[in-house]
């Protein structure tokens, strides 16, 4: 059974990972210069100012996008509550985390779904929409706007069946 937990960071493309990484260095590359400084010029650099005026800000701002919607996620995240799920009810005040969104991951991690038939995925879910995405897949639930610094698309439970009719994989998609 191949099963595909959400992982923030390996979802997004291989560019911007690389950006990421090429800015997560910058603080360092400063801080390695700034000691340069201090030890060809001398005391005259002051280190600690130069550093807090520079490189913090820099830190706090490449944390935040690298690790800010992680941090959002663990704040969110639930137990999977099938009554809920298939409630699905959004409102003005979990609009970014709306209920699926936020129980997927438990959902997927504790392995809920492995070996269901159809009828017993449905019964626990309820029935899916038809919308008409992802037809390479037997059953699709959307969760809700995606996870991420730009939330352009949208996230969807996608699940298919083996030949005995028992779940075989399920993963979270998106369009």
């Amino acid at each position: 059974m191949a099963i595909v937990p959400y992982a923030a960071f390996t979802q997004h493309p291989s560019w911007l990972k690389q950006t990421k990484a090429v800015v997560g260095w910058i603080p360092w590359i400063v801080c390695a210069l700034v000691l340069l400084f201090r030890v060809v010029k001398g005391p005259n650099v002051r280190f600690g100012a130069y550093f807090l005026g520079t490189a913090v800000p820099t830190v706090a701002l490449v944390s935040w996008m690298l690790f800010g919607i992680s941090i959002e996620n663990a704040i969110y995240g639930k137990e999977f509550n099938s009554e809920e799920w298939k409630k699905n009810v959004i409102s003005e005040h979990n609009s970014d985390w709306p209920p699926r969104l936020v129980m997927v991951d438990d959902l997927i991690v504790s392995k809920k779904l492995d070996g269901l038939s159809k009828t017993e995925v449905i019964e626990m879910l309820g029935v899916p929409g038809n919308y008409g995405y992802f037809k390479n897949f037997d059953l699709v639930y959307w969760l809700g706007a995606e996870r991420g610094f730009i939330r352009i698309d949208s996230e969807w439970l996608a699940i298919s069946f083996d030949e005995q009719g028992r779940v075989s994989q399920y993963r979270l998609v998106r369009d």
